[in-house]
Formats: structure tokens, C-alpha cells, sequence
């Protein structure tokens, strides 16, 4: 069944009640000082079933001007409206009033429903429907019908519903996303269940055991129970109306809050926006004007700061940050109503472009552009830009929906990621352009690396990194990860390297070079130190030593022992046959028959055993609590006779 709210609006006294309690047999005025005064305090939800696969939730509004807040908060999340105008009294200042809030609320669709017809004769009902269209004309009303009523005669009863339903029809249902976010518009406090906040589910889902957050506070909440017109259920979807019990005691949860995912809503004092200036009178808006703010179910006052110029003239438009008293939530897209302070009207309202944490200052002008592109429609070609501003790390995308408030997200990634604009990177979005500058940013510092290394294989990855410091790891990875694929860097025992690139040596260091591998050539196991390297060569500098002696490690001439020493890898592969020849014959061989084998003392010995552990050679291990060395490749032979894969 699709669920559709639809608020009651007009003047007070005008039979918006009545006008429920005929269709639903519910009378909407339920508070006794509503009944005492006759007239509607706060906004009431009443359901009513039009058929099968409808169901309606009609949101009673408040009529008199005092209660206009309470009128805001109702209509800030209805899908329609009925707008009610008195046979006998016409269009009044409320509903002048309500219709603007109803347009800057972005309602689209609703209709007309001339009330009390009874109490008028024909000439008088024509001057009231005249006048109606007179003021519906440029709104969402004006192609829709008028439709004459009476709660006293029924006169109309069966055509209201009947367009009713065909209204419905042609509302789209709101679609669902995974995003979960409710405007709380009552709190309940109820004996032996504790708190309940009631509201319209404006996208995703909710579950009975499910946490949210309390915005702006951003309190941790659990969800005990779920109700659905008086029906308790376990999941609530996107256009229902909902009450949700709250687990927790002296919950700290008021009118005007936000219900909804942990980490979906930005919350600040600074909020810009896309204001419409439309006053009673000719008076300018001036800047840095004080209004209250109706932004969802809350209300605040506001400093009003132009972005674009000095003042606004009535009827024009422009963008501007509202500075709040108090913190608020919500996204772009989300529209709201402005008031004067006093007298108090309706003056204006608009729509968010972005919450923000800084005040705006002259300098940041060069956001105007891309809000005005905002305002022209999130589509495909805006994400795409969105998506491209995160050079540093991928966008994910609850952090798309905060900054556009739209809930189609997946189906603008999708065909950006099949015309290969956008990769995913984890659980974000990366656009290719980035990159490609990000791999490019990567040879060109591997590149400057050869040139003044040209000694070394290349950078570990750690260090290479660095060339790009500023990009998340997870991008960096999928880079290094991407050049390989393209055969454009090889990896070299842990070191990066353009592809194809060997290190080399320029004249003296080369004949300096030749010159230290014959002298560890003809040295013995003990191999030698860095001390002993330069006094062998006193007339070279200390970094050409360094540098040839790096370039012979990386050429795996020369190997660097665990104690710090170097020995010649013809050397190490000599003491490597000793071993494994002795270890064919014993299988496996202490620290002493290791000495004698070589010849060494205990420190040479363990260090050319431990190195030869380390390239997995041969294994360090306990037999009888004693310290063994055996061959690598019998134990990897052992398994894979077992049907083990080593």
C-alpha cells in the first residue's frame, strides 16, 4: 500500500477540521484547549483509507496567525495540499499566507475545497471562486479543480475523495534510499512506554532495534517500537507517517530535532541558502537583518548575511548565509520559510544549497557559481564535478547525499562508472582524471628519483609515498596497484622502479665500483664493515663509497649480513653449498658443526646462518629443547607429499 500525507490549510475557522472529521469520521481537534477555543492549536494527523492500494494521512494545520510556526512545522513534509477557503469569508490573510508557505515548501500538488457553501447564495459562492483563482493562478493549485463543500449538507463529500484519489495517482511515491532521516514534529511523553517522537519519514527505512542519531546533539538512540496509524510494526519506509518509541530514560528530545542515520547530517550555525525576498510591502531587505528561520520541524533566529549584494528589493532573489542562534541539521535541497520578527509575516523563503562551518566572507564568492548550478538540478553531469573536487580521498556516498541532499545517488554513480568517469576505491568514489594525475604524479617522482639516484633500484614503497602525501593511502595503493597492471613501474624486493630501469654508475664511481667488489671478493666469511670499507679506499669521499657500495647491494653482488656486515654473494653462496651439502648428509645441524664447517667463529657463524634463514634457505628450529638448522626445501617437499600446498 502507497502512503501519501496531505495537509489542510487555509484561514482560521475556515472548516479545514471539519473537512477531515467529514471524510474520516475523526474529529482532528483533540487538545481541550483546542475544543475550549474552537480552533486548532497543533498539527494533527488523522488517517483515512481511499482504497486498497492508498492510504491517506491527512495533517490538520492550523489556521490562526499565532500558530503559524506550528502551521510550518506540519507542512514541511507533506506530499499535497488541500487548500480550504469559507464560502462566506473568501481568501483572508492566512490563506494569502499559507499558500506562499505551502509554494516555498515546495509542495506540488494539491487542490481547492470551497468550504461552508451552504451558509451562501449563488452569486456569493461565484465572487469566492473568482477570487480563489484570481490568487491560485501563477501557483501548483491553479490547474486543479475547486470543489464546493459543506459538512453540514455532505455537498462534495464523494467528489473530494473521487479527486482525491486520482490526485494521489499522480504524485510519484517518494523513492526509498538507504539514508534514514525523520523531522521530529511531537514528543511524547507516554506512561510505561517513555518517550515517543511522531514525524514523516522523508527517505530510507527505519527497524525496530535499530540505532539512530538525535540531530543537531547527535545523540545515540535506539528504536524500542514502531506504530503506523495506531498499528505497531517493525520496520517504517520512506512517506509514512510514524510514531517511534525511543528506548532510554529522560531523553533530552524536542520539537523541531532530526532522527537519523549516525554521521548523515552536518550540523552548524552557518547555513547558506537560496532566499526569495516577498514581503507585504515595498520594504527592502537589508543585509544582516534579523528573521526567525523555519528550516523542517525547527525553528530559529537568524542573521541574515547577502552573499551576492548590499539588499534585496520584493520579489527578487539571491544567495545568502543564515546565521542561527541555535545549531541546526539538514541538507541541500531541504526548503524552509522566513518571518519577520515583528510585525511578524511571512517575508520570504527558499531553498539550501549547503551547511557550512564557515562564516562566509567576501573571498569565498567563488562558491556562488557551482550554487547556482546546484539550484538548476542535481543530475549525472554534477556529481560528476562533485566527485572530481575530492583529489585527496574518495567520496563516499552518504557523504554525496549531505552535500546534495538527493536521493538518487546510485543512480548517478552508476552510469559514471560504466563510462569509466568514476572508479571505486573501498567503499568511495574517485573520479579518473584525479587518477591519472595522481599515477602521473607518481612516475614523475620515480623518475626524478633515477635521475639523482641512479645508483639505487628505487624507493620503498613508504618513501614513495611521500611524493604524494597528501593522498589517502587507499588511492595511493590503487595506483601503485594500476601502474603495475599497465607495466609502466616493476616492483624489485620491496623497491619501485620505472620499468626497464637498471641503476648504473658514472665514470670514476664505476671504476670505484669494480674496485670494492674485487676487495670483497677477496676477502673470507667474516665479509667486512663500512670502517673497513673506507680505509681500504681513503682517497674516495665517503658518499661515493656509500654509493657504489648501494649500487653493488642492489646489483645483489654484495649482500648485507644481520649483524651489520657485507659479504660477497660468491662468498655467501660457498659457505651456502657447505651447508646444504652438510645438511643432505645430517639432515640437521647445531651452532657448533656450523662453526667447524666454516671455519668461524660463533658471531660470523650465526650471522651467515641467521641471513640464510632469512631468504629461507634453510629453518631455525627446537629438537629436544636445542636450536637446529635445517633445509627449507625438505620441509616444503614434506607437505607437499601430504597434499599440502607450501
Amino acid at each position: 500500500m502507497i502512503e501519501y500525507t496531505i495537509a489542510t490549510a487555509g484561514h482560521v475557522d475556515h472548516g479545514k477540521s471539519s473537512l477531515v472529521k467529514t471524510l474520516t469520521g475523526v474529529d482532528p481537534d483533540t487538545l481541550k484547549e483546542e475544543k475550549e477555543r474552537g480552533l486548532t492549536i497543533e498539527p494533527t494527523v488523522v488517517p483515512f483509507k481511499i482504497s486498497s492500494d492508498i492510504q491517506v494521512a491527512f495533517v490538520d494545520l492550523p489556521g490562526h496567525e499565532d500558530f503559524i510556526k506550528n502551521m510550518v512545522r506540519g507542512a514541511s513534509c507533506v506530499d499535497a495540499a488541500i487548500l480550504v477557503v469559507a464560502a462566506d469569508d473568501g481568501v483572508m490573510p492566512q490563506t494569502r499566507e499559507h499558500l506562499q508557505i505551502l509554494k516555498f515548501l515546495d509542495v506540488r500538488y494539491g487542490f481547492v475545497v470551497l468550504s461552508k457553501v451552504d451558509l451562501v447564495d449563488e452569486e456569493t459562492r461565484f465572487l469566492a471562486i473568482e477570487e480563489i483563482k484570481e490568487l491560485i493562478k501563477d501557483s501548483f493549485l491553479a490547474d486543479n479543480p475547486i470543489i464546493p463543500f459543506s459538512a453540514w449538507t455532505k455537498q462534495g463529500e464523494k467528489e473530494i475523495i473521487a479527486y482525491l484519489q486520482s490526485l494521489c495517482e499522480k504524485i510519484p511515491p517518494r523513492s526509498d534510499t538507504v539514508f534514514f532521516r525523520l523531522p521530529i514534529d511531537r514528543v511524547l511523553q507516554i506512561p510505561g512506554q517513555g518517550t515517543v517522537v511522531t514525524g514523516t519519514v522523508l527517505s530510507g527505512s527505519c527497524r525496530v532495534g535499530q540505532v539512530l542519531s538525535i540531530y543537531p546533539e547527535g545523540k545515540l538512540v535506539k528504536i524500542k517500537g514502531l506504530q503506523v496509524h495506531r498499528r505497531n510494526v517493525t520496520e517504517a519506509r520512506t512517506g509514512q507517517r510514524v510514531g517511534i518509541n525511543l528506548a532510554g530514560h529522560n531523553l533530552k528530545v524536542e520539537k523541531g530535532m532530526i532522527l537519523a542515520e549516525n554521521g548523515l547530517l552536518e550540523t552548524s550555525h552557518f547555513v547558506n541558502a537560496l532566499f526569495v525576498y516577498t514581503p507585504h510591502d515595498d520594504q527592502v531587505f537589508e543585509n544582516h537583518t534579523v528573521v526567525r528561520l523555519y528550516l523542517g520541524t525547527m525553528e530559529t533566529t537568524a542573521k541574515v548575511v547577502l552573499m551576492e549584494r548590499d539588499k534585496l528589493l520584493p520579489g527578487e532573489k539571491g544567495f545568502v548565509q543564515f546565521r542561527c542562534k541555535a545549531a541546526v541539521s539538514a541538507l541541500p535541497g531541504d526548503r524552509f520559510v522566513v518571518r519577520s520578527l515583528s510585525p511578524a509575516h511571512t517575508i520570504g523563503g527558499g531553498m539550501v544549497v549547503e551547511v557550512t562551518r564557515r562564516k562566509f566572507r567576501q573571498k569565498m564568492r567563488f562558491l556562488i557559481p557551482r550554487y547556482h548550478r546546484f539550484c538548476q538540478g542535481v543530475d549525472v553531469d554534477f556529481i560528476e564535478a562533485l566527485i572530481k573536487e575530492y583529489f585527496v580521498t574518495p567520496v563516499t556516498p552518504i557523504n554525496l547525499f549531505k552535500q546534495t541532499g538527493t536521493e538518487r545517488i546510485y543512480s548517478f554513480l552508476d552510469p559514471l562508472l560504466k563510462k569509466g568517469k568514476i572508479i571505486q576505491i573501498g567503499d568511495g568514489f574517485y573520479h579518473i582524471d584525479n587518477f591519472r594525475e595522481v599515477k602521473e604524479k607518481i612516475l614523475s617522482s620515480l623518475k626524478n628519483y633515477h635521475q639523482q639516484f641512479h645508483y639505487k633500484i628505487g624507493p620503498a614503497k613508504e618513501e614513495l609515498k611521500q611524493s604524494v602525501r597528501e593522498i589517502d593511502k587507499r588511492v595511493f595503493e590503487e595506483a601503485i596497484v594500476s601502474l603495475l597492471k599497465e607495466g609502466k613501474i616493476s616492483r624489485t624486493k620491496g623497491r619501485y622502479h620505472i620499468k626497464g630501469f637498471l641503476p648504473f654508475l658514472k665514470g670514476e664511481e664505476e671504476r670505484l665500483c669494480q674496485k670494492i667488489e674485487e676487495y670483497a671478493l677477496n676477502g673470507d666469511l667474516r665479509g667486512f664493515t663500512f670502517v673497513f670499507l673506507q680505509r681500504a679506499f681513503p682517497y674516495a669521499e665517503e658518499k661515493r663509497v656509500k654509493k657504489a657500495l648501494t649500487f653493488l647491494i642492489d646489483k645483489k653482488a654484495i649482500v648485507q649480513l644481520n649483524n651489520g656486515r657485507f659479504l660477497h654473494q660468491k662468498l655467501l653462496k660457498k659457505a651456502w653449498e657447505q651447508v646444504k651439502t652438510f645438511l643432505l648428509t645430517h639432515e640437521k645441524m647445531d651452532l657448533n658443526q656450523a662453526k667447524n664447517l666454516l671455519n668461524l667463529s660463533r658471531q660470523y657463524t650465526i650471522a651467515i646462518l641467521d641471513y640464510l634463514d632469512t631468504i629461507r634457505l634453510t629453518l631455525r628450529v627446537q629438537i629436544d629443547g636445542a636450536d637446529y638448522r635445517i633445509l627449507a626445501e625438505q620441509v616444503k617437499l614434506q607437505y607437499k607429499n601430504k597434499g599440502v600446498k607450501v
